[in-house]
This record gives C-alpha cells, sequence and structure tokens, in this order.
C-alpha cells in the first residue's frame, strides 16, 4: 500500500505551502518597511535654514553645508 508520503502529491503539497509562505513572509516585509520609507521628512536645504535662523550656525557654516548637500541654493 502506498502511503501519503510516498505519492507526488506530496511534493506538491510541500512546494505550494513553501512557496506560498515565502511569498506571504515577503509581503509582509514589504507592507511593514512601505509605512516608514515614504516619512523622509523636510529637504536639507530646509533644515540648514531653519538652524541658521535659529543662529545654531554662521552664514560660513550654512553656505559650506548647503554646498555639500549638492542642491541648488533657493
Amino acid at each position: 500500500m502506498i502511503g501519503w508520503h510516498d505519492t507526488p502529491w506530496m511534493w506538491v503539497s510541500m512546494i505550494v505551502f513553501w512557496s506560498g509562505l515565502v511569498v506571504l513572509v515577503f509581503f509582509a516585509v514589504m507592507a511593514m518597511s512601505k509605512g516608514t520609507a515614504g516619512r523622509s521628512g523636510p529637504p536639507p536645504s530646509e533644515i540648514l535654514a531653519q538652524r541658521y535662523a535659529r543662529g545654531e550656525m554662521t552664514s560660513e557654516e550654512h553656505r559650506e553645508t548647503l554646498e555639500s548637500t549638492h542642491e541648488p541654493r533657493s
């Protein structure tokens, strides 16, 4: 008598199960990481402008840091 473990259906079932589990984990990780990826905050130039306005940096530091971000000055 042939048992369940000797039939091709057992192998097909295992492949479907493990493939489904991998796909489920993949989509779960993508869904969790998607929520944090879009929240990058204000652009660096805006942060620098705010720090300069509060007096946290000199005009020379502001200029050098702004140039290092490779963003056009506004």
